[in-house]
């Protein structure tokens, strides 16, 4: 399946996902979007696990939408405290 035209990059790279998995994602984009979430402060775990090919799909896939939240604004800290409570 091809993603709908218009998306914005982050939107695209979540449709495919949701369709074929986050494999079917290129490695340099997925590093192009880690730059771009150390831009945002979220930890570098979150982003070592995104990148993190031998990770678990589910933990991949949480990553990808911690980072996307991220960047659509949501707040990082109230994130990242919730996590570390758990």
């Amino acid at each position: 399946m091809t993603p709908p035209n218009g998306l914005p990059q982050v939107e695209t790279m979540a449709w495919t996902i949701d369709h074929s998995g986050i494999g079917a994602i290129p490695v340099a984009a997925l590093r192009e979007l880690g730059v771009e979430a150390d831009r945002f402060g979220v930890p570098t775990v979150v982003t070592d696990v995104l990148l993190d090919s031998s990770a678990p799909r589910v933990a991949r896939d949480r990553a990808f939408g911690f980072i996307a939240t991220a960047l659509a604004g949501g707040r990082i800290a109230s994130l990242t405290s919730v996590a570390h409570a758990a």
